[in-house]
C-alpha cells in the first residue's frame, strides 16, 4: 500500500527512476522468488525513507531503520532512526535523532548501538533517547556493528579494521587488507562474516582472529546473511543472490534497471529485510518451503 501511494506517476516496472526525493518507483517486478530449496514471498514494501543503511529488530518485533540526508563532513548532514512496525507501517519517522550518517546497528543487553562514522551511539531502543555517544578517534568510517557471543564488533570500511566494543570502551581488534572496502558485518553462531565488494568473496572471522574464505559470491557484494542451504546476499547495484554451500551462485532478483538499489540485507527469523538507499525504501520477504513442481 505504501508503494502505491507514492507511485502515481509510475507507468511500468522497467521505468527509469529519478534520484530522491523526486524519484518514483513501483512494486518490485517479482513478489515470489524461487530459490534452491526455499522460496521468498514479498510481504510488504515501505517508501519514504532517506538513504537507509542499517536495520535492527527490537524485542517488541518492530524495526528501527537508519536514515541520513548527507555524509560525514557534509554541511547540514543529518541522521536519524525511523521506527517501523513488523507489518511495514511507519510508526515514527524520527524516532531517534542527533546523528550524522548512521549505518548498521545491534541491540545488546537492552542498549541499541549505532555505527556512525567515527562515533558509536548508545540509544534506548524503547523510547529513542540518545544515552551516550562514544568517540572513536582512530576510526573514519564505522559502517556496521554485529554481536558474537556477547561481544560487539564494528567494521571500519576505510581502513579495513574490526573494532571491539566493551561497554563504553572501543578499541582496534583486528586489521586485515582483505576487509578493505567491506561495509557490512554479520554474525553467525561462531564467527563474523565480512563480504568484500572488490573481490566478491565472503570472509569468516573467528574470535581467535582466524580468517578464512567462506564463499565466492559476486563482485560488488554489499551484505550477506545465512539462509537455508547457504547464504543470501546483495550485490551492487540491484542484485539479490543466493550462494549455496557448494559455492554455486544464482541471481534471484535484479532490480538495477528499475532504479532500485539492493544494500543491507538482514534475516530475522523467517523474514528477510532488504534496504534500498535508492529510491529510499525497504522490502520484507518471508522465507517459505520450496514449491511443489507439477509434472504433466
Amino acid at each position: 500500500e505504501g508503494a502505491a501511494a507514492n507511485t502515481a506517476s509510475a507507468t511500468n516496472s522497467s521505468e527509469a527512476y529519478g534520484k530522491p526525493p523526486n524519484g518514483t518507483r513501483e512494486a518490485l517486478p517479482q513478489t515470489l522468488i524461487e530459490a534452491p530449496g526455499f522460496t521468498l514471498e514479498q510481504q510488504w514494501e515501505l517508501d519514504g525513507l532517506t538513504n537507509p543503511q542499517g536495520i535492527v529488530q527490537t524485542a517488541a518485533g518492530d524495526y528501527l531503520i537508519a536514515n541520513s540526508s548527507g555524509g560525514r563532513g557534509e554541511a547540514g548532514a543529518d541522521g536519524w532512526l525511523s521506527k517501523v512496525s513488523s507489518s511495514g507501517e511507519m510508526l515514527s519517522e524520527r524516532f531517534a535523532t542527533g546523528m550524522t550518517a548512521p549505518g548498521g546497528m545491534v541491540i545488546d543487553r537492552g542498549v541499541l548501538y549505532v555505527a556512525d562514522g567515527d562515533d558509536i551511539h548508545m540509544v534506548d531502543p524503547d523510547d529513542g533517547v540518545l544515552l551516550r555517544t562514544i568517540s572513536v578517534p582512530d576510526a573514519d568510517a564505522l559502517t556496521d556493528i554485529a554481536a558474537l557471543n556477547a561481544t560487539l564488533y564494528a567494521i571500519d570500511s576505510a581502513d579495513a579494521t574490526l573494532y571491539q566494543i566493551a561497554g563504553a570502551e572501543v578499541f582496534s581488534w583486528y586489521q586485515d587488507k582483505r576487509f578493505e572496502g567491506a561495509r557490512t558485518l554479520t554474525s553467525t553462531a561462531d564467527a563474523l562474516l565480512v563480504p568484500n565488494a572488490d573481490n566478491g568473496q565472503i570472509y569468516r572471522v573467528t574470535e581467535a582472529r582466524a580468517v578464512s574464505k567462506a564463499a565466492d559470491a559476486a563482485e560488488g557484494i554489499n551484505s550477506v546473511a545465512e539462509a537455508p542451504g547457504g547464504y543470501l546476499a546483495t550485490a551492487a547495484p540491484g542484485k539479490l543472490i543466493f550462494v549455496s554451500q557448494s559455492a554455486e551462485t544464482e541471481t534471484l532478483l535484479d532490480t538495477g534497471s528499475n532504479g532500485i538499489l539492493q544494500s543491507h540485507l538482514h534475516v530475522f527469523g523467517d523474514t528477510v529485510i532488504a534496504l534500498h538507499p535508492l529510491p529510499g525504501a525497504v522490502t520484507a520477504w518471508q522465507i517459505g518451503p520450496q514449491k511443489d513442481v507439477e509434472i504433466d
